[in-house]
């Protein structure tokens, strides 16, 4: 019942804000993946709890994809180490800084590094093409957490994303920005019309939060 896992939900629920919290004080890549992996495990726990007839599958199918992001995420991580020699983001700023525009050995793995920590970002921040999930997701599961899935997930891929991707690895605007455009432009357009053909209020939803991440990554462009 409903009452028997409100201490599971209420406790999942301030894990999750702990996660938030240790994003947003961390200052090493390290920190920044354990306080990533706080806020997922206890929103797997938060889509259990809130199942519906279709949360099997999509509560499966959010499970593995976010494992496939934090993946992707982690392998830029270790190229971004290898780049720079260390996780602590002000060294790596200074590294990168010091190698300049054309970057040469160990430097030249920083634009894969940020291209693999954006893709595993994407995910977070429900940009095209790591999307897919989110409509099942939402339709299945609970409204409580289909709106923390809009928001919180959201708000630790960006901060990381801009406190990892733009503000500690200099030199490499041209191509973050080329890449935040470009995604940002194909995810308004498509979670917008996809919008229009649903019939299912959480799914529309949906894709209004795909159009809505969107709209931050044209800010991440322009800064």
């Amino acid at each position: 019942s409903e009452r028997a896992e409100s201490s599971e939900f209420m406790g999942s629920l301030l894990l999750l804000v702990s996660g938030l919290m240790f994003i947003s004080l961390a200052r090493d890549l390290v920190l920044f993946f354990v306080g990533l992996e706080l806020v997922s495990i206890p929103t797997y726990v938060l889509l259990y709890l809130g199942r519906g007839n279709q949360m099997l599958e999509s509560g499966t199918k959010y499970f593995f994809l976010s494992i496939l992001s934090s993946a992707l995420m982690l392998y830029g991580f270790s190229f971004l180490y290898g780049a720079a020699g260390s996780t602590n983001l002000g060294e790596i700023r200074q590294t990168l800084a010091a190698a300049g525009s054309e970057a040469s050995g160990a430097a030249a793995f920083a634009p894969l590094a940020l291209i693999l920590i954006f893709a595993g970002l994407a995910f977070r921040l429900t940009a095209v093409p790591f999307h897919f999930y989110a409509p099942d997701v939402y339709q299945g599961t609970s409204n409580p957490n289909a709106g923390l899935l809009a928001v919180v997930p959201k708000i630790a891929g960006l901060v990381v994303l801009v406190r990892v991707a733009y503000a500690a690895m200099p030199g490499l605007e041209r191509l973050g920005w080329q890449m935040s455009l470009s995604v940002a432009i194909v995810t308004m357009t498509l979670g917008n019309l996809l919008a229009l053909w649903q019939s299912n209020l959480r799914r529309m939803l949906a894709y209004s939060s795909i159009a809505h991440a969107g709209y931050m990554l044209i800010g991440l462009a322009v800064g």
